[in-house]
């Protein structure tokens, strides 16, 4: 795992960051914009964050450790992804942190994930956070 790659994505939505912490944070938006994912955590530091579903007929899941919660402002935790090919250790943990910033307009959300397995696993993820962003916005500015 190489802890100098870093994707980072900012969004500009038209919501209070409240509401936006709330898609973020929240099961039932997982699902909708985290390819059908189950959420489950009580996004308590130190206490653990699993994502987990199917996929092509097959069980996933991905884990972590809550690291950082600032409500609703800065959400930070470690993640490992069981398709990255790596064994399960903790120098192959990710780290995804979700910053709120208030603007005139609504809310600035930045996703930074920092440790990839090369340039490549960075560039595909960087590309499936524009697609996640894109859909936090759309839920965020539904209400």
């Amino acid at each position: 795992m190489d802890h100098s790659l870093v994707a980072s994505k900012c969004i500009a939505i038209d919501s209070p960051r409240e509401t936006v912490w709330r898609v973020l944070t929240q099961p039932e938006y997982v699902r909708q914009y985290l390819f059908g994912a189950e959420l489950v955590t009580d996004w308590t530091v130190g206490n653990a964050v699993i994502f987990r579903g199917e996929y092509q007929g097959q069980p996933w899941q991905d884990h972590g450790v809550v690291l950082e919660v600032e409500r609703p402002a800065r959400l930070r935790y470690s993640y490992y992804g069981g398709a990255c090919g790596l064994d399960d250790r903790p120098e192959h943990y990710a780290t995804v942190t979700y910053a709120l910033e208030e603007t005139p307009h609504g809310t600035a959300l930045t996703v930074r994930q920092q440790g990839y397995r090369d340039e490549a696993s960075r560039s595909r993820s960087e590309g499936s956070w524009e697609g996640i962003l894109a859909q936090v916005r759309a839920l965020s500015e539904a209400g």
